[in-house]
C-alpha cells in the first residue's frame, strides 16, 4: 500500500510540476500605479436569480496608494474610506479618465497607459 501512495505522489508531483510551467507561459505581470483608474470585481450572487448577464465589475475606482507589489488601495470618491485588494480583483479602466482628487496628478505615462487601451 504504501508504494502505491509512493507512486501516486510522485505523479501528482510531476503533474504540478506541468501545470506549472503551463500557467507561467500564460501569465503576465501586472502593474498599476497611483493615480490610475480601474474596475473592480465584485460579483453579487443572488438566491434564486442567474448572475449570467450581470455585470460583475463595478467602478471606475482610483488608485491612491500600492503598498506591496500585489496588493493596491482604492478609492471610490474623495473622502470615502480606502480598501485594500488584490489586483487580480482589478482591471484598468478604459474610459474618458474622470478627474482625479489626489494631490499630486497621474504621470503623462499612466495617461498614455490608459487611454492608448
Amino acid at each position: 500500500m504504501t508504494i502505491a501512495y509512493e507512486e501516486t505522489r510522485a505523479a501528482l508531483g510531476r503533474a504540478a510540476d506541468s501545470n506549472k510551467r503551463y500557467y507561467d507561459i500564460r501569465v503576465r505581470p501586472k502593474e498599476y500605479k497611483k493615480g490610475q483608474w480601474v474596475y473592480y470585481f465584485t460579483p453579487r450572487k443572488f438566491v434564486g436569480r442567474q448572475d449570467k448577464w450581470k455585470r460583475k465589475y463595478t467602478g471606475p475606482f482610483l488608485i491612491v496608494d500600492t503598498p506591496s507589489p500585489v496588493t493596491i488601495q482604492l478609492q471610490r470618491r474623495k473622502g470615502v474610506k480606502t480598501m485594500t485588494v488584490h489586483i487580480d480583483k482589478v482591471k484598468p479602466f478604459l474610459g474618458e479618465v474622470p478627474k482625479s482628487w489626489l494631490a499630486d496628478e497621474p504621470s503623462s505615462d499612466v495617461t498614455e497607459l490608459m487611454t492608448r487601451h
